[in-house]
């Protein structure tokens, strides 16, 4: 079993999850839909992609996280895919939230 340590700190942006529509029935991108949670300890580590392929492990004060949401570390923004609580029994300590994420915008190489 592998420990993965906060090296870093990071800070939600809670987005809207369904498009508002304006006065003439168009769709509206989603806003902010709220304040941002954080900075809290935590760590991003990039995969085989680093554009597409990034794991996150945040915060459990930063729950809760959906899809489309924003992780930031100040300098990067990361645009959540999926995520996983993950608890153990007895731990409150240890207990993470577990994200995939695309790095946004994308590098250009």
């Amino acid at each position: 079993m592998a420990v993965i340590l906060a090296n870093q700190q990071l800070t939600l942006l809670p987005r809207a999850h369904s498009f508002a529509r304006d006065a003439h029935g168009q769709p509206v991108a989603p806003a902010a839909t709220g304040p941002a949670r954080g900075p809290y300890p935590g760590s991003a580590l990039q995969g085989f992609n680093p554009e597409a392929d990034w794991s996150l492990r945040l915060d459990p004060r930063m729950a809760p996280v959906e899809p489309a949401d924003e992780v930031t570390d100040g300098t990067r923004t990361w645009v959540v895919v999926t995520r996983k609580y993950n608890a153990i029994a007895g731990y409150p300590d240890v207990d993470y939230i577990a994200v995939t994420a695309t790095l946004n915008p994308p590098q250009v190489p």
